[in-house]
């Protein structure tokens, strides 16, 4: 593939996804909202109603609860590595 295909064939890509229904109003729809767990489920929800799909009280729920269990693990990790990081520097500055 040419350097002038591969630049048109790139170029179609970004057209499309501009075209796209959704793009313009979720494109990172989540750097929109300020904290964290309630925001990226709000924002996912809102992608799937979009697409008029229509979700049982229960199954909203399940996926608040799950993105939730998600972020809760990811917190942790980054808690625990910044703690490994600060312990590591007080025993460099020893």
């Amino acid at each position: 593939m040419t350097s002038t295909n591969r630049t048109t064939s790139q170029l179609q890509l970004l057209q499309s996804a501009d075209t796209s229904p959704t793009s313009g109003r979720f494109y990172d729809r989540t750097s929109l909202y300020g904290n964290g767990e309630s925001d990226l489920a709000t924002a996912i929800l809102e992608l799937i109603r979009s697409d008029n799909l229509k979700l049982k009280a229960s199954t909203e729920v399940q996926v608040r609860h799950e993105i939730g269990l998600a972020l809760d693990v990811s917190e942790t990790k980054l808690r625990r590595y910044e703690e490994t990081i600060s312990e590591l520097r007080r025993g460099l500055t020893a």
